[in-house]
């Protein structure tokens, strides 16, 4: 063995060490958006609201929309095949969901995945079905044949711990099937990916967006790709810096790629802001104009705003967003844009924290919404296991 087999030998060692627990101790950052207590951390620091370089969201009211459908033990882990007729590949589960949570502290493992429905994007009206607990940072696509894929990260994933995993419904979000993730070629193993963010391409090739170290040992965005969605190939760094970034999104918007991310972005920033024409290499880019380079900023009723994750409009795009604030995270907002220069508040919040149902608890966050083939949304978001 060589020096430098050995020297790299050592530092995945460090860094399996460093991955693997998802906690919020040390991370200032999170946007995927933004889970301070995935596996890479996010934007969950406790800070004043607003700066001079914040693009000042309009003020919203809450959200009037009541919630509806089951009860705490309305869970459907397996797709029923008759509904869902062969839209999704496969049709039973790998590992059941884990019910409750596993330990105190932050993190997937005291958290909780639950679904809502619209018919325009803005209206939601919640399902009150568990998807899984012990999950988090949500990211959500559907395919062309109407099959949705959930990427999470999962504290408990049958005989795993603490890795990105998938849900898959043939039936628009009713029921799921849970499936491991398999990854190959990454520098680092056994290191985790963890802050799954998900993209499907024009040739039909599964693009995944993972929280995992660079050389450095700081936290970066790197990629992977796939044909069938469960089987990703390592690709290369897609975004990182000197210093850690964690929890990336992605979206299309016209010809380009719009990502943002987690860590402690400079100056007061909430959110690392880059741009790329491929979707594999991205550049610092920056908002408001008056940000330091390769940062994001926004408010929106005094709160600094992580960006979660985002759907494509035609020419432009709507980000779903909550409150950076550790003890604030109770509504989920959005911002939209028509060519990804300027963002404007969207009126009133999609969701908001309802401790009375007996699902939610402290918080709402990581909103990843999906617009359906039939039209309408769907959203999934994460909340404390009351």
């Amino acid at each position: 063995m060589n020096a430098s087999h050995a020297r790299r030998i050592a530092s995945a060692s460090v860094l399996l060490i460093l991955f693997e627990c998802s906690t919020d101790a040390g991370n200032v950052s999170g946007v995927e958006g933004g889970s301070p207590e995935s596996g890479g951390g996010s934007n969950d620091a406790t800070t004043d609201a607003g700066t001079s370089n914040d693009a000042t969201l309009s003020d919203a009211t809450t959200d009037t929309n009541p919630t509806e459908g089951g009860g705490v033990d309305a869970r459907d882990v397996v797709v029923d095949s008759s509904r869902d007729a062969g839209i999704c590949p496969f049709s039973s589960s790998d590992y059941l969901p884990p019910s409750g949570k596993a330990s105190s502290g932050g993190g997937p493992n005291v958290s909780r995945l639950l679904g809502a429905t619209s018919n325009d994007g803005l209206n939601f009206t919640k399902t009150l079905k568990i998807i899984s607990d012990q999950a988090d940072v949500p990211s959500l696509v559907q395919d062309g044949k109407g099959c949705l894929y959930l990427y999470y990260v999962g504290w408990t994933v049958g005989t795993k711990q603490n890795v990105t995993a998938l849900a898959l419904s043939g039936d628009n979000g009713t029921t799921w099937v849970y499936k491991y993730v398999n990854f190959s070629g990454f520098p680092f193993s056994p290191v985790p990916q963890v802050d799954p963010t998900i993209q499907i391409f024009p040739n039909g090739d599964f693009y995944l967006y993972v929280t995992y170290p660079n050389n450095a040992g700081h936290k970066a965005t790197h990629y992977a790709t796939s044909t069938d969605g469960i089987n990703f190939s390592y690709g290369g760094i897609a975004f990182s810096h000197s210093t850690d970034v964690s929890d990336p999104t992605t979206v299309l918007i016209g010809n380009t790629w719009y990502y943002w991310a987690g860590g402690p972005p400079a100056a007061g920033a909430n959110n690392w802001f880059a741009t790329s024409t491929d979707g594999r290499t991205f550049n610092a880019a920056t908002y408001p104009s008056n940000n330091p380079s390769g940062t994001f900023s926004m408010t929106f009723s005094g709160d600094r705003q992580l960006v979660s994750n985002g759907t494509s409009l035609g020419s432009g795009a709507r980000v779903y967003t909550y409150n950076m604030m550790l003890n604030n995270k109770t509504t989920i907002n959005s911002a939209s844009t028509t060519d990804g220069a300027t963002w404007t508040a969207d009126p009133g919040s999609r969701l908001t924290l309802d401790s009375t149902n007996g699902l939610e608890s402290v918080q709402i966050k990581e909103p990843a919404p999906v617009k359906l083939a039939n039209g309408m949304y769907f959203l999934v978001y994460s909340t404390k296991i009351p």
